[in-house]
């Protein structure tokens, strides 16, 4: 949790529910593969310019174009390293989550792998870029909506401050499993700190 932010005022504790969201999986659903890489020199492009003990209260700094630039990047460079692990092709996948930072993002990513824009579940227009949570948000809403389907080979992919980024490539278990939660009620974890 942020310093700062009492853990009993819930209205100062929802902007940061986003970085503690986890959608959990049956254990019949198969990790096929997982990539995650970071970086930790690209500072001056995204971060926090403040030191501890500057006296200066921290803050997040963004360069737009470089984080745009290297998010498509990553999210394809990863999905590709996934997809090879995992032994697949991308025309084997039947349904992409990416992180839901914007949509030329997206559109960027879809283009390096591919892959067309209709087998990715996008939200980004209902929420906007709700941080980490954007793809549990997106899964959840895609197993409601029954978008992911028993059987299907799915990959996920999603990348973050610091900087880094993950891929993973599941498979859904053949048959439906009752403990799948609903879209409109993810199941938020808040962790005390």
């Amino acid at each position: 949790m942020q310093r700062g932010v009492p853990s009993a005022d819930v209205d100062a504790l929802l902007p940061f529910l986003g970085e503690l969201t986890a959608v959990p999986f049956p254990e019949d659903d198969a990790l096929r593969a997982a990539t995650l890489e970071a970086v930790g020199d690209w500072r001056d492009v995204v971060g926090t310019p403040a030191l501890p003990g500057s006296g200066v209260m921290p803050h997040l700094t963004m360069q737009g174009n470089p984080v745009f630039r290297w998010a498509s990047f990553a999210m394809a460079k990863t999905a590709h390293q996934a997809l090879d692990r995992a032994g697949v092709k991308a025309e084997d996948l039947d349904v992409f989550v990416p992180h839901q930072a914007n949509m030329r993002i997206i559109r960027a990513a879809a283009r390096a792998m591919d892959v067309p824009l209709e087998q990715f579940i996008i939200n980004i227009e209902k929420y906007a870029n709700t941080g980490a949570a954007s793809v549990p948000i997106a899964i959840c809403e895609a197993l409601d909506s029954q978008q992911i389907q028993p059987d299907d080979t799915l990959l996920i992919s999603s990348f973050g401050a610091g900087l880094t980024w993950a891929t993973a490539i599941l498979q859904i278990a053949p048959t439906p499993h009752p403990t799948y939660p609903q879209a409109h009620t993810p199941h938020l974890i808040a962790v005390p700190a």
